[in-house]
């Protein structure tokens, strides 16, 4: 249909613009990421918000409810807090790295020292640091560095 302008030129409308759905994974496409925190409102909030980017999220309060929970089902990554009580995160990380050596681990922390980070640094299953507030972007940028080396890993290890 042709409309007039006011200074003579003419144009087509169009209909209204459909856009195409985006597909969004479903939950757990991403991946399953086991959120170890004693603060339960941060634990339900990081839920909330990686299922609406794919992934399944289970959240624990401390170190020794994650480790019943890893025992129990796989994680493609874990993603903990240092200061816990009944353990702390870097003894999680310390028996994760005997235990579980091929899963990859994110440290999210309020505070810790340079020292304290450094040596966490350096052990092989820790992908990387988030300070809180956590940057929500490094955070998915991280845990899909993190399903990443933890499929590449379970592909090419013989399944028992």
């Amino acid at each position: 249909m042709k409309s007039s302008m006011g200074d003579g030129d003419s144009h087509v409308q169009a209909g209204p613009i459909r856009e195409r759905p985006s597909k969004r994974p479903g939950p757990g496409e991403a991946g399953r990421i086991l959120v170890v925190d004693d603060v339960i409102c941060l634990c339900e909030g990081l839920r909330r918000r990686l299922r609406v980017s794919g992934y399944e999220v289970i959240g624990v309060q401390d170190g020794t409810q994650a480790l019943s929970r890893i025992a129990k089902q796989p994680f493609d990554a874990v993603l903990t807090d240092l200061n816990m009580p009944h353990m702390s995160g870097e003894e999680l990380l310390e028996r994760l790295q005997q235990t579980h050596p091929d899963l990859p681990c994110i440290v999210m922390t309020g505070q810790a020292t340079r020292q304290r980070v450094l040596r966490l640094s350096r052990m092989p299953n820790v992908m990387g640091f988030l300070v809180k507030p956590l940057d929500h972007d490094r955070l998915l940028g991280l845990l899909a560095q993190a399903v990443e080396k933890s499929r590449a890993v379970a592909a090419t290890t013989p399944s028992s």
